[in-house]
């Protein structure tokens, strides 16, 4: 039997049923015709299809390629800031002057202290943070030296990334010790054994007040290198608060006890706390120091935990409050320090550590705060030094 043409029978049934063609059409090559085509239209409309897919596919892997191009662009953005941050941070000409009772080679390097053996942390970065007492939310440059502000609050963040220990030495603004000196126009008169506070005085309110700052702040701590700073007008307080959405501290009584209550700052209130003391009294600043580093530890820890959800927190904290500081700080430092900080998940945990010392009142009636010696150089060999075994 031979195999009948399926194509040939299709035909034949639509010309018996007259499903093709056109009215008025009867012969045989109309159907045959109109057969045709519909079955070209059909191949027609599957090419079509398949031309479509191409072109999807294509549009797909153009934009695959523009997703990868801004990941490669953005990963080498990131590497960039990384690692310039890193030589930023990196210390040059370390030359440590310690005491002379101090056993030090290689420009204070290598120490032998009290019969032990220690070498320097190179790794070891630090930020002088300075709260300027200043009424204006932004830091203005003055050509007149002395009218921009004091140094009310000063704190030395140590970052030891590899250990991950994050020290934050208090210095109290009446600490007595030697800062360079300027005349009103700028003209420098020398060294003088005058209050930590002035040190920001004797500048032009912005980069040379912090540079004269950093100064004194690292030969008072025997040249110890100080990697950066950050200044910001304490009425600036209200605006930084209220961008992490306030903080809750504790109270503390007028003795600068903890009561065992806690508040909730939002705006001015955040201000009052960290500024507000009783000038009567000689240990006034000592007890807004404690209030201080309680304000501190409070914010760093909710903004640390918004940075856990958004890497980029900091650099936007940093750019909002730029116009209100003055810092040598960057985009690379920032993207350095944070990377680092937030390499793992563990908590990151602020320690204070105090420079002792004694309060006395000065000859003019202002609170004057001696360092002790022996102290100052234990502090430095904790925070600064590790132990040769």
């Amino acid at each position: 039997m031979k195999r009948q043409n399926k194509g040939h029978n299709k035909l034949s049934f639509l010309k018996k049923s007259k499903k093709v063609g056109y009215v008025g059409m009867t012969n045989t090559s109309n159907y045959e015709e109109n057969y045709y085509k519909m079955v070209d239209n059909k191949s027609s409309g599957k090419h079509n299809k398949h031309k479509k897919h191409k072109k999807l596919k294509k549009v797909l892997l153009i934009i695959l390629c523009i997703v990868l191009a801004l990941v490669i662009i953005a990963a080498s953005v990131f590497a960039y800031l990384y690692y310039s941050g890193k030589s930023q941070f990196k210390q040059e000409n370390v030359n440590i002057n310690l005491p002379a009772e101090v056993q030090a080679k290689d420009n204070g390097k290598t120490i032998t202290y009290k019969g032990k053996k220690y070498t320097y942390d190179e790794n070891i970065i630090t930020v002088l943070c300075i709260g300027v007492d200043k009424d204006t939310k932004t830091q203005q440059k003055t050509s007149v030296y002395g009218e921009g502000g004091q140094a009310d609050a000063l704190y030395l963040a140590c970052i030891d990334n590899a250990e991950k220990q994050y020290n934050i030495i208090s210095i109290n603004r009446d600490s007595m010790i030697d800062i360079d000196v300027y005349d009103v126009t700028g003209k420098y008169l020398g060294v003088q054994n005058l209050q930590a506070c002035l040190s920001f005085a004797y500048g032009d309110g912005k980069e040379k007040s912090c540079k004269n700052t950093v100064k004194a702040i690292s030969r008072m701590l025997y040249n110890i290198p100080i990697n950066t700073y950050f200044s910001l007008n304490k009425a600036c307080i209200p605006n930084l608060n209220d961008m992490i959405d306030g903080v809750e501290v504790p109270v503390f009584d007028e003795n600068g006890n903890k009561t065992g209550k806690t508040t909730f700052l939002n705006g001015q209130a955040a201000y009052k706390y960290i500024h507000d003391r009783d000038i009567s009294k000689l240990d006034s600043n000592v007890v807004r120091m404690e209030r201080q580093k309680s304000y501190i530890q409070a914010f760093a820890k909710k903004a640390i935990a918004k940075t856990k959800e958004d890497i980029s927190t900091p650099l936007d904290l940093f750019d909002t409050i730029s116009l209100y500081s003055t810092t040598s700080l960057n985009a690379s430092k920032i993207t350095y320090l944070t990377t680092n900080a937030f390499s793992d998940r563990n908590e990151i945990n602020l320690n204070f550590k105090s420079i002792k010392g004694k309060l006395r009142a000065g000859d003019e009636g202002y609170t004057e705060f001696i360092i002790d010696s022996d102290k100052l150089m234990d502090l430095i060999i904790d925070v600064f030094y590790d132990e040769v075994k």
